[in-house]
């Protein structure tokens, strides 16, 4: 999971993280590598690209085991009294 203030940033982060792996011998999958943009409570479309290939934006995904949504994740339903 990778986070930033904007879409360059972000395209920013994922590039310099490309390079890194490439000197432990890691890649990217440009084919499971998906983003979700979000400004406060209002999704945003991004142009992420891996490869020259433009990444699929999602609505939700899983990490660790929780549902992170565009509403909210599962944890945040678990935490309210």
């Amino acid at each position: 999971m990778q986070m930033a203030t904007s879409e360059d940033e972000l395209q920013n982060v994922g590039y310099h993280l490309n390079l890194i792996g490439r000197i432990y011998k890691m890649n990217i999958s440009s084919t499971n590598t998906k983003t979700m943009a979000m400004c406060g409570n209002h999704r945003q479309r991004v142009n992420i690209v891996i490869y020259n290939r433009p990444t699929e934006q999602v609505t939700d995904f899983k990490y660790l085991g929780y549902l992170i949504t565009d509403y909210k994740s599962d944890l945040e339903d678990m935490l309210q009294p």
